[in-house]
């Protein structure tokens, strides 16, 4: 069952770099298959066994609108969201 959206992450700076590379990496193959509409990825961060912190940038790709979408829309109509 959906419950919400945490829109405030505390995500570093080379994460975020990660996340923005693989996102257009997906819209220019999305692009030369022909695809043109909204999309979504799903990616995550989990911790290893010595405790660090890796990232997975790509999980599945969503070719659709998706709740984090919907979320980053709503939020910009109201100033102050973080949850969704």
């Amino acid at each position: 069952r959906f419950l919400a959206i945490d829109l405030e992450t505390s995500l570093s700076e080379e994460i975020r770099a990660r996340l923005a590379e693989t996102t257009e990496a997906v819209a220019e193959c999305l692009r030369l298959a022909g695809y043109v509409g909204p999309f979504g990825i799903d990616a995550w961060t989990y911790r290893q066994d010595d405790g660090s912190i890796a990232l997975n940038p790509l999980g599945e790709i969503n070719a659709r609108m998706t709740f984090g979408l919907v979320a980053w829309t709503l939020a910009e109509r109201q100033p102050g969201s973080r949850l969704l």
